[in-house]
């Protein structure tokens, strides 16, 4: 173009940015960088296909919460010993999730050229169909092992039972958070909690399918009954219904993270040249060095401050999601989860009236999403999170009330009116931390947020079982979870006012900026130059 000699022009032999490293081979590497795949605006229903995935994991999430504390204890585990099963949640999360959000921040492996997302949801998506096939085999693989079908204690069915629930919250772990990770790197942030609201409507839609499975006697439709009932896994106790629960989510896990994988798009993380995204991100700033994970949540009080308050409230959102159903099903219907006592039945009644309400439950989730955008800008982000907060002690507290009463109907809607303050409790934490952590982060970090999330969950599993024996209810963990979620809104409160987002050293610095702008000038100067001498072989 005749400007190459131009005084300030970048040279193409430039030692800052040569052209080799922003066209051709070398320019391979700025695929799939924030800055070019943020361009596009999505629409709500792209928006909701790239969040597919959130339903499907979800769907195993509400068949969880729903049957597998009734159905193991069923299995013969007593009850104080059944949430010793639960450790597989954290123990798996706060491995699963930094790990793999961390390999697939800087993953360049063979499979990168369909980006550094979808290889692990892949994968993940893989391992989470083979437990679902185990916890909904797992008594007939208990038979095939070695127990008898009237022991009290069938221990290998259990053996299997917590094998294939491990490795359910394993796979999951690894979906939620490359799931997240993607929907970050391809959604521009002006329609951040757009994204994340959608993500929250579609697990609502998952948990509202997954809840509405548990409740219902699928095991006695036409055409099933022969296929799920065996000698082992009989229509009693609801064994051919959870099998088939679970080949329902399986179908619908496949599909959905299909759908995501495909909408997700992203650009080949890196090609050929081996160093060249090293090379440049190096280019970019010379003299910054990136902050550590441990940085960017210590020097960041609103970072800080939704990783403790998340740890806090999760306390409770995991007490009343491991025993919601037992609860009603035992000390509101007063069932025995024992199949030879005469009361099971008013168990498995009162554990599918459990299901449906948290179906609605769900459905009020995703349905509370819609409003965000109006509430966020009425409170902001901190008094949308403070009124959720609060909400949700003031729910966990009235167990008590509704365990005074034995009110079916008051039980159906304690249950059932939790779902919008979930809602909050899964969108507003990852919007906040998707705008101010540094994007090479976002991935550890997204995954580092789980491990919050999994602590008390680690508590509980460990001592929950003994905290329901001396307090005889577990009404009891519902009141020490509402105690959590008040401490939560202290802390969050405790945030400055006008805590702004942290000026990012990469973006601001002159030397960086100058860098970048040669950078992008070299570049289109490049590809004029191969589309012009494309231009002269056809003619």
């Amino acid at each position: 173009r005749g400007d190459e000699h131009r005084p300030g022009a970048p040279s193409q032999d430039s030692p800052r940015c040569s052209y080799a490293m922003v066209f051709g081979a070398g320019g391979d590497a700025w695929k799939g960088r924030k800055p070019l795949m943020h361009e596009k605006a999505w629409a709500g229903g792209e928006l909701l296909m790239l969040a597919a995935s959130h339903g499907g994991v979800n769907l195993g999430f509400g068949l969880q919460y729903a049957l597998l504390t009734p159905f193991v204890m069923e299995l013969g585990v007593p009850k104080h010993m059944a949430s010793f099963l639960w450790l597989g949640g954290p123990l798996t999360g706060m491995l699963v999730q930094p790990l793999v959000g961390r390999l697939s921040d800087s993953y360049s492996g063979s499979l990168a050229r369909f980006g550094r997302r979808r290889p692990f949801l892949i994968v993940a998506m893989l391992v989470t169909l083979l437990a679902q096939i185990l916890v909904g085999n797992c008594v007939d693989l208990g038979v095939f092992l070695g127990d008898k079908k009237d022991e009290s204690l069938r221990a290998r069915a259990a053996a299997v039972f917590t094998l294939g629930f491990w490795l359910l919250d394993a796979g999951s772990n690894g979906i939620i958070v490359t799931s997240r990770a993607l929907l970050i790197d391809v959604v521009p942030e002006s329609q951040m909690l757009q994204a994340f609201s959608a993500g929250t409507l579609t697990s609502g839609l998952g948990l509202a399918l997954g809840y509405l499975v548990g409740g219902l006697s699928l095991s006695h439709l036409p055409g099933l009954r022969h296929v799920v009932v065996t000698e082992a896994c009989g229509a009693a106790g609801g064994c051919a219904d959870v099998r088939v629960a679970f080949m329902v989510a399986s179908a619908v896990l496949a599909s959905s993270t299909c759908c995501t994988v495909i909408i997700g798009h992203e650009m080949p993380a890196k090609t050929t040249d081996g160093e060249a995204h090293e090379e440049v991100q190096q280019l970019l700033c010379q003299t910054q060095e990136p902050k550590s994970l441990v940085a960017v949540i210590c020097d960041d009080l609103t970072v800080l401050a939704v990783f403790i308050t998340s740890s806090l409230t999760w306390f409770g959102w995991i007490a009343t999601q491991m025993f919601q159903s037992h609860f009603v099903a035992e000390e509101i219907y007063g069932g025995s989860p024992d199949p030879r006592h005469p009361s099971n039945k008013l168990y498995v009644e009162g554990m599918h009236a459990a299901s449906l309400a948290l179906v609605v439950n769900a459905l009020l989730m995703a349905a509370s999403t819609m409003s965000f955008e109006v509430v966020r800008q009425r409170l902001g982000d901190k008094g949308l999170w403070t009124l959720g907060l609060q909400t949700t002690a003031i729910l966990m507290a009235l167990s008590l009330v509704v365990q005074a009463m034995k009110s079916k109907v008051a039980a159906w809607i304690w249950l059932a009116a939790m779902g919008p303050t979930y809602a909050v409790q899964l969108t507003l934490p990852y919007t906040i931390l998707s705008t101010r952590a540094p994007e090479n982060l976002q991935g550890q970090l997204q995954g580092y947020l789980n491990i919050a999330v999994c602590l008390p969950q680690l508590v509980l599993s460990l001592c929950g079982g003994q905290l329901l024996a001396w307090a005889g209810t577990d009404t009891g963990l519902f009141a020490l979870g509402a105690v959590a979620n008040v401490s939560a809104v202290a802390v969050w409160q405790l945030l400055p006012p006008n805590d702004k987002k942290p000026s990012q050293p990469l973006l601001q610095d002159p030397t960086c900026r100058e860098i970048r702008n040669s950078c992008a000038m070299a570049r289109k100067r490049g590809m004029d130059s191969v589309t012009a001498k494309g231009d002269m072989l056809d003619v």
